[in-house]
């Protein structure tokens, strides 16, 4: 399947987050890493509805992303408990849908 320059451009962007982003780890505070990485995740799932792949999960999981993922600027803590928090929601939707 040809992808078309506009789809093309946006994956392109997205990887070159990630590079981007692997290359500011270098240097920056240790817990920046989990916050690129749900930042990563809402950008994912984001392109991926831009290319046509929808699903209500995901929305809601990218809603819940965006909203906890400045808790890091709050209260580390609490951001490290969002991160477990999202873990084990994932893991039971999987295991839901998996019927495990």
């Amino acid at each position: 399947m040809k992808v078309d320059e506009e789809r093309k451009m946006r994956i392109y962007d997205f990887i070159a987050y990630l590079i981007s982003s692997a290359r500011g780890l270098l240097v920056e505070p240790q817990v920046y890493g989990p916050f690129r990485c749900l930042d990563a995740v809402s950008r994912f799932i984001h392109l991926l509805s831009d290319l046509g792949i929808k699903d209500p999960y995901l929305d809601e999981l990218k809603d819940e992303v965006d909203k906890g993922k400045y808790l890091l600027l709050i209260d580390e803590s609490k951001f490290k408990d969002f991160i477990i928090h999202l873990n084990v929601k994932l893991a039971r939707k999987i295991k839901e849908d998996l019927n495990l």
